[in-house]
């Protein structure tokens, strides 16, 4: 009869560097923690699309005389902006609606060099989409 020998298993060779078991599993915790943050991140953030900004355009009347002399070609002049009711706009033959009467409308008047006002024009802003 033969003999068989079982062969002894072989011993388990010690790594230099032996790691924890549950090292792997502190990755994969900050993994997810990312993954989280990163989705959480992604839904929060508005959806909307980008609004365009309003464009302001300025209106302004042609310039009104003042003085019977009007607009004469002056040495020097400056023009000078104020706020004035809106019903000075009728002056002029300006339209004013009855309930804006009141409101403050800007105006430019040219000066002239010895002071005398010499014509006015009105301007709005307007916004538009």
């Amino acid at each position: 009869m033969r003999e068989i020998v079982l062969a002894a298993p072989l011993p388990a060779v010690a790594s230099p560097h032996p790691k924890p078991a549950w090292e792997w599993r502190r990755w994969a915790l900050a993994a997810a923690a990312v993954l989280f943050a990163t989705a959480a991140l992604w839904f929060a953030s508005p959806r909307t699309p980008p609004r365009h900004e309003p464009v302001a355009a300025r209106v302004a009347t042609d310039f009104f005389p003042l003085t019977p002399a009007g607009l004469e070609p002056a040495d020097s002049a400056q023009v000078i902006r104020i706020r004035v009711p809106r019903r000075e706009m009728r002056r002029f033959g300006l339209p004013v609606r009855e309930e804006l009467e009141r409101a403050a409308v800007e105006a430019e008047v040219v000066m002239g060099p010895d002071g005398v006002a010499r014509a006015v024009r009105f301007i709005q802003e307007r916004d538009f989409q």
